[in-house]
């Protein structure tokens, strides 16, 4: 009988994880509800965590050959089927659990995809996703750090390269899209563009307004400067012509002297003068000439049907910002009839054209030597030419919000000598200056309005009476003083101060006119 020889066999053992100790094929999974599916893998999973396979491994001292072939043979076979059955697994990749998981879910869309069931229910792809990722987690805490060292070398590599108090590169703000048309890049500097913050956007915006804003102003003022420089041109060329006519005309001391008798009758019309039949010609509405000597006031008067209508027309019927010098629509200057006071108006513009001129004559403005200088009105109808002094200069309002307001302009013809005295009187007691100057009942007045900057809706008024025979305009300019105590609207003595003295009776009409005859 042969010897048998002793073997010795030392057995040892570890875990593996579940799907690589099972030799057994996975049965295919069919689609199963979206409900279940999470639940049967947890279950799934804890049975198979819960019995985990033993691989053995044998250890053989001393053995007969034939012995160690079968073994060997045996543990390669068990080796083969198990790498064929799952690959193995590299330290990075995730475990088995997740990836079958994923497997099912693409395996659940395919058959949705294939029943056309998919677009009914999107969400199934997100809960899904959200299982895979929780039992990754839950794995991922589980699995020490040093059983996955790629995973853990390239958290320290991450570790390294982040530093406190900067994003890392994933983080990174995207660049700005800058376009590659120069003219685009100018662009975007000024204009809101895509990708601008909502500061940006702001800032451009205001920007731009401020932009369109500077360039709106700009166009006013070019356009006012424009139309000051045309109305003044048109007025000078106007001046010009009126003065070649006037030196050309032979029938002026035909036509000044006024004779009485032909005035009686209303059937004879005298000739025009010969400076007035141009303009006349031009516009019929003209009807006479206004002129201080040595100042911008050199211009036609005209009328029409309203107040209004020569507001910002010029002689030629065109726009003109600065209008005409224009007679109230109430007043008559014809051959042979002329209005008691004759009532007309002008801008006051800054460029002292039109009526601007007589801001000069205000105290705040000028002194009283602009008066003593310029004491004469000059007004030709279209036939005849008279020369009126000026006695009163005053500031005056429209609105009653500014006190009670004297209606000047309505006074056009008197009914009475109490009429005419009482306007008279007004004029005197209102005005700037004491002229000294006598006004008598029946002598013919003009008065001259603009606006005044001195508050909200008032009026500068320039008041002359006509020159008797004989007399000139600067027999009274040495007698000129300054009124102490002019009587201005209530809203004058609001804002400056001071009040009026009504115990004066200067320019009491007893004490200007004495008593009224019978």
């Amino acid at each position: 009988m042969e010897q048998k020889k002793r073997i010795e066999v030392k057995i040892k053992s570890y875990d593996l994880p579940p799907d690589v100790a099972s030799d057994t094929p996975k049965p295919t999974i069919k689609p199963t509800p979206r409900a279940v599916q999470v639940s049967q893998s947890a279950k799934n999973d804890a049975q198979q965590k819960a019995a985990p396979k033993k691989k053995f491994v044998v250890t053989i001292k001393e053995d007969e050959d034939e012995i160690s072939e079968i073994l060997q043979e045996s543990a390669a076979t068990d080796i083969e089927k198990k790498n064929a059955a799952k690959p193995a697994r590299k330290p990075y990749e995730l475990d088995d659990t997740v990836t079958r998981i994923i497997k099912e879910t693409d395996a659940i869309k395919k058959d949705k995809n294939d029943a056309g069931e998919l677009e009914n229910d999107k969400n199934v792809e997100a809960e899904q996703a959200a299982a895979s990722v929780q039992l990754l987690t839950e794995n991922s805490a589980k699995t020490p750090a040093h059983n996955d060292p790629e995973r853990t070398a390239v958290k320290k590599t991450d570790a390294k390269n982040e530093k406190p108090g900067k994003k890392s590169k994933s983080k990174a703000k995207k660049k700005k899209y800058e376009p590659k048309n120069p003219v685009a890049r100018f662009l975007k500097k000024f204009i809101p563009w895509g990708g601008d913050s909502a500061f940006e956007i702001i800032r451009k915006m205001i920007l731009i307004i401020a932009v369109i804003v500077a360039i709106a102003c700009v166009y006013i003022i070019v356009e006012y400067q424009k139309s000051t420089q045309d109305s003044e041109a048109k007025n000078q060329s106007l001046a010009d012509m009126h003065e070649q006519l006037t030196q050309e005309d032979d029938k002026t001391d035909e036509s000044s002297a006024v004779d009485h008798d032909i005035l009686l009758d209303d059937d004879y019309v005298p000739p025009m003068l010969r400076s007035q039949e141009y303009f006349y010609d031009l516009n019929n509405d003209v009807i006479g000439w206004i002129q201080i000597e040595n100042t911008h006031i050199d211009l036609p008067v005209l009328q029409a049907d309203d107040n209004d209508y020569y507001l910002n027309k010029d002689i030629y019927g065109e726009h003109d910002d600065y209008g005409c010098i224009y007679a109230d629509y109430r007043c008559t200057l014809t051959h042979n009839q002329r209005s008691d006071n004759l009532v007309i108006y002008g801008h006051d513009t800054k460029t002292n054209s039109m009526f601007g001129d007589l801001d000069q004559y205000k105290t705040n403005f000028g002194t009283i030597n602009y008066l003593r200088e310029h004491p004469v009105i000059k007004l030709n109808s279209n036939y005849y030419e008279y020369e009126y002094v000026i006695f009163a200069v005053f500031i005056t309002n429209t609105d009653e919000a500014s006190g009670e307001v004297w209606g000047y302009q309505n006074e056009i013809e008197f009914t009475d000598e109490l009429d005419f005295q009482t306007y008279v009187s007004n004029c005197k007691k209102r005005s700037m200056y004491d002229t000294y100057i006598d006004v008598e009942y029946g002598e013919k007045m003009v008065t001259l309005s603009t606006c005044a900057t001195d508050f909200e809706d008032s009026r500068l008024v320039v008041v002359a009476r006509e020159l008797r025979e004989g007399e000139t305009g600067y027999d009274y300019v040495d007698d000129y003083e300054y009124n102490d105590n002019p009587l201005y609207p209530d809203i004058w003595y609001r804002y400056r101060g001071g009040s009026y003295d009504d115990t004066d009776t200067r320019y009491d009409i007893e004490t200007l006119f004495g008593e009224l005859s019978e």
